[in-house]
């Protein structure tokens, strides 16, 4: 069992990752297709989460101890409490339900 795990580390740390089974392909390959993506949607997380987490830190910090700061710092606490995962199921699926809505409202499809 050592002796393949340190086989898999082995491989790994040279580049090799395997096939993705479902193109045939190499998995590092496949990495390295959708890195440009990955860093788009990354940094146009960040270009909306740092002003905001700056704005509300700052209304937090100004109002200390008042209701906006307890429902800014409450809404803090749990975002950072719920696992990524579970959240971004969450999101997909109100994002999607609410999209579907409003392009069978406005456009009829």
């Amino acid at each position: 069992m050592v002796r393949q795990y340190l086989g898999y580390v082995s491989l790994l740390l040279s580049g090799e990752m395997g096939r993705f089974i479902l193109y045939h392909r190499k998995v590092l390959d496949e990495i390295i297709a959708k890195f440009p993506n990955t860093l788009k949607l990354a940094a146009g997380a960040m270009v909306i989460a740092i002003p905001l987490g700056l704005l509300l830190g700052v209304a937090s910090a100004i109002r200390n101890n008042s209701l906006m700061d307890r429902l800014i710092t409450g809404f803090s606490i749990t975002g950072l409490s719920i696992p990524v995962f579970w959240s971004g199921l969450i999101l997909m699926l109100v994002f999607s339900l609410r999209l579907k809505y409003c392009l069978h409202r406005v456009l009829g499809i």
